[in-house]
Formats: C-alpha cells, sequence, structure tokens
C-alpha cells in the first residue's frame, strides 16, 4: 500500500494476480464494476483506490483473470474463476436471434457466463476484432466468408466446406462449428397457385413456362453483374414483362398479382406470411451461404464444454424456421430473447 493509501500494483501481485497489464479486458469484464473505479490499465497509472476499497476490486479481478487470452498465472483455484465468452452478432434481425440462443444455451447447459454484444457490424468489423482477441465466436454465412475473409472471386458452393474450414484453422487458428441447417441466400419465388398450375419445383421448371409470367425485382438487381441478365442466360428465361419494385411494397406486389414471380433473401421474415413458393436453384446460381459459428481455437481447447451447444444447434433451424422467427420480431413486435426461447422450447433443448 502507498504512503497515500492507495492500492499499489504489488499489492494486487500479492493476491496470486501476475496478468500481463497490457490490456483493459479484464477490467472492462469485470461483472462487479471494477471498470468505473480503474479504466485504465493499471501498469501506465496508480488508480485512485483507497484501501477499504481494495479486497472486492481485487477479488474481481483476480475472479475474471482468465478471460484474458494473456494471463499466465493459475495459482488460484479454478472454482474462483468465473469465465465470460464474448460473443457478437452483425446488425440482422436473425442475427439477434441466434446470439440469443447461443446466450441461453451457454448459460443454462455450461458454467460460463456470455457477454453478448449485438449488431456489432458486418464482416469487415468483426473479424479484426476476432482476429485481437475482443470476441470469442459469432455466427458467418459460409459464402460470406469465402469472398470477404478468403478473398475469393469464384462462386462458393458447400463443396468447398473443406477448404473454408482449412484456412480457418491454418490460418486464423478459428474454425467453423455447429452449422444451424439454413441457408440465407438469394432465391426466386412464384405465387403459390402458379407453382402448382404450371408444378413448378426448380428454376429449370421455371424456365418452361416463363414466357406467360411477370418478372419483378429492386431496380439494382436489373443492373448488378449477377442479376437479371445473368439469371436469364444461365437459366433460359424470357418472361413476358419486368417491373421494378420499391424492396419494401414487393410482398405487396406479389401477393396482390401484380406480379408472378421475384427475387427474395431465403430467410425473409415476410416469406412466412405471404403465399409463395421458394424454387430450387438446380443449377447454383447463387452461392451458398450457410449460417455456423466462428470460434476462435482456443476458446473451444479451453472450454470444450462449448462443443456440446454447437452439437445442440447443428441442423435445428431450416430456411422456413428463421423466416419465420424474423417475422415475429419484425412483424408481430416480439423481442428477440423471447423468439430464441420459445423456438429452443419447441425443439426440446429447454
Amino acid at each position: 500500500m502507498g504512503e497515500d493509501g492507495r492500492v499499489q500494483i504489488e499489492d494486487f501481485q500479492e493476491f496470486g494476480w501476475s496478468g500481463c497489464w497490457k490490456c483493459e479486458h479484464c477490467l472492462a469484464v469485470c461483472p462487479t464494476g471494477a471498470i468505473s473505479i480503474f479504466g485504465h490499465c493499471p501498469k501506465d497509472s496508480i488508480p485512485p483506490v483507497q484501501a477499504d476499497e481494495a479486497s472486492p476490486v481485487i477479488d474481481a479481478l483476480i475472479a475474471n483473470r482468465h478471460s484474458c487470452r494473456r494471463y499466465q498465472d493459475r495459482s488460484v483455484d479454478p472454482g474462483m474463476i468465473c469465465d465470460t465468452i464474448r460473443i457478437a452478432t452483425k446488425p440482422m434481425t436473425e442475427q439477434y436471434v441466434l446470439g440469443e440462443m447461443l446466450k441461453i444455451l451457454i448459460e443454462k447447459d455450461t458454467d460460463l457466463q456470455v457477454e453478448l454484444t449485438q449488431g456489432v457490424g458486418g464482416t469487415s468489423n468483426i473479424q479484426p476484432a476476432m482476429e485481437s482477441g475482443e470476441f470469442d465466436l459469432y455466427p458467418e454465412y459460409t459464402g460470406t466468408a469465402w469472398n470477404m475473409v478468403m478473398k475469393e472471386e469464384g462462386l462458393y458452393t458447400e463443396e468447398l466446406f473443406d477448404d473454408l474450414q482449412a484456412f480457418y484453422n491454418d490460418e486464423l487458428s478459428m474454425e467453423w462449428t455447429g452449422m444451424y441447417g439454413f441457408n440465407n441466400t438469394y432465391g426466386l419465388v412464384v405465387r403459390r397457385e402458379i407453382a402448382e398450375q404450371y408444378d413448378l419445383k426448380t428454376y429449370s421448371d421455371l424456365a418452361r413456362v416463363s414466357e406467360q409470367l411477370v418478372f419483378g425485382a429492386e431496380y439494382d438487381f436489373f443492373e448488378r453483374e449477377d442479376g437479371y441478365d445473368a439469371l436469364c442466360d444461365t437459366y433460359g428465361f424470357h418472361f413476358k414483362e419486368t417491373m421494378d419494385l420499391d424492396i419494401g411494397l414487393k410482398y405487396q406486389a406479389i401477393d396482390q398479382g401484380q406480379i408472378d414471380v421475384m427475387v427474395i433473401f431465403t430467410t425473409d421474415g415476410q416469406l412466412s406470411a405471404s403465399d409463395v413458393t421458394v424454387l430450387e436453384d438446380d443449377k447454383q446460381f447463387y452461392p451458398s451461404y450457410l449460417c455456423g459459428n466462428v470460434v476462435r481455437s482456443e476458446v473451444l481447447q479451453e472450454h470444450p464444454e462449448l462443443e456440446q451447444i454447437f452439437e445442440q444447434v447443428t441442423g435445428i433451424i431450416s430456411d422456413g424456421d428463421m423466416a419465420s422467427m424474423n417475422y415475429q420480431v419484425e412483424a408481430e413486435g416480439k423481442e428477440p430473447e423471447d423468439v430464441a426461447e420459445e423456438f429452443l422450447e419447441s425443439r426440446g433443448l429447454l
């Protein structure tokens, strides 16, 4: 203790603390509020903590030190350690739901706590934070990772998954696990009555009758290099007419019969409330965007109990399931946490 009564670094070391003193993470995750007292690295300047405040702060730091990936001391009883798994999500409804699912299951079935940061940003924001150790895991899409992380320009299909996994293992010390089962990619839908009338199940089936149908999409789709013209060239579509649509009104247009065919995302919330049929992309024109979890390998090694969580979520969500959950949040105003909990209960996981 210093002459002015302030806590010195040596005082922490007496309690077995020999962390790296190089980052704010151990302080930032302290559930008892130590960050409000310190707010900076103790190595750089001595925090103004009085003697009677020292004990709870030291206890908090010791309890949380294991979450710092640089800490080395193992002298404290593991039972004193309160580990925290830091999960990030993108600013998308379905990611909010997935984040809540992971939090619920991890805190229910393990002794770990979860720090969930929703809506961090896209892959370009989260991936660097994963590499720096700021986050431990996040839900990601295979096609996005192929293009944005691996910087590959070709079309991604799931036949390339082993290459994707190997890159993450070897180059990033991360791995893909807990593949949910749904594929948030582009798709084509037709009005259900049209699908039944012409027995349409695939894009190739649609090509047979395209000359009789009206196609609708957002303006950008008609301008994109991988948009309307490329799609028509691949499948031999020759639609009777095309229509530019406002993204917020396209489901209304198809429900009212203004168009017969339109472009969608396969987990659109409004899909679950619209009377349409999603067709199969039988020539794999669109990339695959299967959703799974990217996890730092170090975290899996330190916490093998997480494997059971990822096994539980593997293959449990279909495109339709995800669309329905998105709809409950976006159209019915439910909270993502409530939707996540209800879905897990429906699958017997709670």
